[in-house]
């Protein structure tokens, strides 16, 4: 294949891996994506003109069907097992709703520089810290109910320096996992 027509860039790195690519996959042409919206227009076109049974087809989904709904006006059909109707989940009128708020409440013994490690492990969650004497310290951060799988994974990575005292979802949770880790045999 003849030099990329088209090249959006200048930087030899990009174009000589382009070029590395072109040579070992050999593909048909090389389109560079500059973002516009006719490009954008011309390529959903392309793979929505695809004949019927191609596995790169994708189906325009009629607005007028679903009235409100957003981020789904294309559909690609290939590797979709099951499909469930949840309209209130895609459709809702006006602004989605925020999530709750939570705030976890911990104790935390500052050994092995625990307390450090919890600063940078939430380091992007708004928090308070409270030294309550010796090594022990009350950590409460607040997130969002969308971010309590999250939350999980954090705490569980302290091991027995943090004891998680609220919110009541949270300590359940943790209960649960560890009682399935200890019934497996992990400790």
């Amino acid at each position: 294949m003849a030099r990329n027509p088209g090249v959006l860039t200048k930087n030899p790195n990009v174009i000589k891996w382009v070029d590395e690519m072109v040579a070992l996959t050999k593909p048909d042409q090389v389109i560079w994506i500059d973002g516009s919206k006719e490009q954008l227009d011309e390529l959903t076109n392309e793979v929505c003109s695809l004949p019927d049974g191609n596995k790169d087809k994708m189906y325009r989904l009629n607005p007028e069907k679903l009235p409100g709904c957003r981020n789904v006006d294309m559909l690609r059909l290939a590797g979709i097992e099951e499909i469930l109707l949840c309209p209130g989940l895609y459709c809702k009128q006006g602004q989605p709703e925020s999530p709750k708020m939570l705030c976890m409440e911990a104790e935390l013994i500052n050994c092995r520089n625990a307390l450090e490690r919890a600063m940078l492990h939430f380091a992007h969650f708004e928090r308070e810290t409270a030294h309550l004497g010796g090594n022990r310290y009350r950590l409460r951060i607040y997130y969002s109910e969308n971010d309590e799988t999250e939350m999980l994974i954090r705490v569980l990575s302290f091991g027995p320096m943090m004891k998680v005292n609220a919110p009541e979802s949270l300590v359940d949770e943790i209960k649960k996992r560890l009682k399935m880790q200890f019934e497996l045999g992990i400790r």
